[in-house]
C-alpha cells in the first residue's frame, strides 16, 4: 500500500514541496563548535526575506477538515505549532499538532517525530513522542475524530541561537520497527510550512574509518537549580560516524575526589530512535546530573574529577556481556575541563587476592515513611563500597538484616542500589543504598544486625557469596561487629 503525505492544498504522488530558508552566515568555527549569534556589525545575521517561504507553500498551521482526508493515510496531522521552551535546566522545543483520525487505530499506536536542527556547522538530531491528550488516546478515537498532540524534543539541550529545524513524523506501534510516514514540516523564524526545508537539512557523512562515535565539547560544571547542592552537571555532543544499533548505550562515568575517597558516578544514555535512525554525520546533545541523589550528602560539589565516555554494544556469543569502546576521557579541575586523564597519585593500598570489595562509611538508621509517623518504621542502609579489583557485571552488594522488635526477631534482605560495581576500576568507590522492611515494622527495633554480602544478585542458595562485614545498630548508634 502506497502512503503519501497530503498537503492542505494538494494531494497526490508528487514529492512534498521544499521550502527555501535563509541561511545565516558565520554559523560555526572550522572546529565545528557553534558560534554565538552576532548582534551587530558586518557579521550580524541579515533579516530574512519577506516572506521566507514561497507564496504557494502550504501553511502547516491550518487545521484539516473532513474533505481534506486521504483514506490511504491512517492519521492526518495539521495545525502545527513549534516553539522554543526554556525547559527545566535546558532549552528545548515543544511541538503541538491536531490529529484527524482516518482509520481505526490500536491503543499501541503513537506518533513520534525526528527533528534535525542546524546548530553552527552541525546537524543536531533528536527524536521524541508527540502524545495525545490522555483523555483522548489514539486507540479510543474513531474516523473523523480530532485529537490534540503535544511533545518535546531536545529535552537534554539545544543551542538557543539555533537555525531552522526540519521535522519528520511517523505513526508507529509498540516496539515494532514498522511505521507509517505522516509527513514533514519546516520551522524557521517562527513560521511553519509543510515539506522539507530548502536546502533540505541533512548531515554530511564523515569519512569512513575511526571510532563509531566521536565526542565533542565534553565539559563539567557545578549544577544549578532546585536541590542541586553538592552535584555536578556534565554536557557533551556525540557525532555519529557509524549509525548505532538500538541495543547500544552510552555511559558517562565521573570519578571524583572527595576528601581521600574517589567516588564514582555513572549515567547511562540510550541511542534508540524509535521508528527512525540516527544517521552518519548527525550530532546528539547529551547531558547528565552527577551526585544529585541526596544519598551522597556532599556539602559542596567535587573539585576534581576524571571523566570517561564509553559506548557499550552487544558482544558476539552468549556471554551476556557487552563490548566496551572508550570514546573520550577528560579531567576536570574546577573550573576547567581538559582532554585526557588526570594525573593520579600512586596508590599504596594493599589488596588481598581473595577480596574484590571493601566497605567504608556505613550508615544504618531507623526512619519513618512519609505519612506514617509513629506507626510504621523502615531501616535505611547506606554503604560506600570500594572495588579492589574489577568485578563481573553480575556482582552486587546485598544486606541480610535481623531486627529485634519486642520479643520477636524479624528478618529481611535488602539489595543495595546505585552505580553498578562492574563499571568501577580498582580503588574507585560507589555509594550504595537500600531500605529494609519496606512493609514497615510496628515498633522501633531494640537492635538490628546487618551482614553485608558480595556476590551475584538473586543467585541460588548454594552460589558463592563473600561476607564482608557485620554491623550492629543499637540505640541509634552503629558499630562494627555482631550485636
Amino acid at each position: 500500500m502506497s502512503i503519501v503525505f497530503c498537503g492542505a492544498l494538494s494531494c497526490g504522488d508528487d514529492e512534498p514541496p521544499e521550502l527555501p530558508l535563509p541561511v545565516p552566515p558565520n554559523l560555526g568555527h572550522a572546529s565545528g563548535a557553534p558560534s554565538p549569534a552576532p548582534t551587530s556589525g558586518v557579521d550580524a545575521w541579515p533579516a530574512p526575506p519577506d516572506p521566507p517561504f514561497p507564496p504557494d507553500a502550504p501553511d502547516a498551521t491550518a487545521p484539516r477538515s473532513a474533505p481534506d482526508l486521504d483514506e490511504r493515510q491512517p492519521l492526518e496531522l495539521s495545525a502545527f505549532h513549534v516553539a522554543d521552551e526554556a525547559g527545566f535546566g535546558h532549552p528545548s522545543l515543544t511541538v503541538r499538532a491536531k490529529a484527524l483520525v482516518v482509520q481505526d487505530l490500536d491503543s499501541a499506536n503513537y506518533v513520534q517525530a525526528k527533528a534535525l536542527c542546524r546548530v553552527g556547522t552541525r546537524t543536531l538530531a533528536d527524536t521524541g513522542y508527540i502524545n495525545a491528550d490522555p483523555a483522548h488516546a489514539l486507540g479510543d478515537l474513531h474516523p473523523g475524530d480530532v485529537a490534540s498532540l503535544s511533545g518535546s524534543l531536545f529535552t537534554q539541550g539545544l543551542e538557543p541561537e539555533h537555525g531552522p529545524c526540519q521535522f519528520e513524523f511517523r505513526l508507529a506501534a509498540g516496539a515494532s520497527a514498522a511505521s507509517v510516514p505522516l509527513g514533514e514540516i519546516c520551522w524557521s523564524e517562527g513560521m511553519v510550512r509543510e515539506g522539507r526545508c530548502v536546502p533540505s537539512i541533512a548531515a554530511t557523512p564523515p569519512p569512513h574509518g575511526g571510532p563509531p562515535l566521536l565526542v565533542h565539547d565534553l565539559g563539567i560544571r557545578e549544577a544549578q537549580g532546585f536541590a542541586a547542592q553538592g552535584s555536578l552537571q556534565a554536557d557533551y555532543v556525540i557525532e555519529v560516524r557509524e549509525p548505532p544499533d538500538s541495543s547500544s548505550r552510552l555511559t558517562l562515568k565521573a570519578v571524583c575526589l572527595v576528601g581521600e575517597t574517589r567516588f564514582a558516578a555513572v549515567r547511562t544514555a540510550t541511542l534508540t530512535a524509535g521508528p527512525f535512525r540516527f544517521e552518519s554525520g548527525e550530532s546528539l546533545y547529551r547531558s547528565a546530573n552527577l551526585f544529585y541523589d541526596p544519598v551522597y550528602e556532599f556539602e559542596s560539589p567535587p573539585q576534581q574529577c576524571e571523566l570517561e565516555v564509553a559506548l557499550w554494544r552487544r558482544a558476539g556469543g552468549r556471554t551476556g556481556q557487552d563490548e566496551k569502546v572508550e570514546l573520550a576521557r577528560a579531567c576536570y579541575r574546577r573550573p576547567a575541563t581538559t582532554p585526557g586523564r588526570c594525573e593520579q597519585a600512586a596508590t599504596t593500598a594493599s589488596i588481598a587476592a581473595q577480596e574484590a570489595l571493601k566497605l567504608g562509611r556505613v550508615v544504618i538508621e531507623v526512619v519513618e515513611p512519609f505519612g506514617s509517623k509513629g506507626q510504621r518504621y523502615h531501616l535505611k542502609l547506606t554503604a560506600d563500597a570500594t572495588v579492589l579489583e574489577p568485578v563481573d557485571p553480575f556482582t552486587s552488594l546485598t544486606a541480610s538484616v535481623t531486627c529485634k522488635v519486642g520479643k520477636a526477631a524479624i528478618v529481611d534482605t535488602a539489595y543495595l542500589n546505585g552505580v553498578d560495581l562492574f563499571y568501577l576500576e580498582a580503588q574507585e568507590t560507589a555509594r550504595l543504598s537500600s531500605t529494609a522492611f519496606t512493609s514497615g515494622m510496628e515498633d522501633v527495633p531494640h537492635n538490628c544486625e546487618v551482614t553485608f554480602v558480595a556476590g551475584r544478585r538473586f543467585a541460588p542458595m548454594d552460589a558463592a557469596q563473600v561476607e564482608l562485614e557485620h554491623y550492629c545498630l543499637r540505640r541509634g548508634k552503629t558499630s562494627v561487629g555482631k550485636c
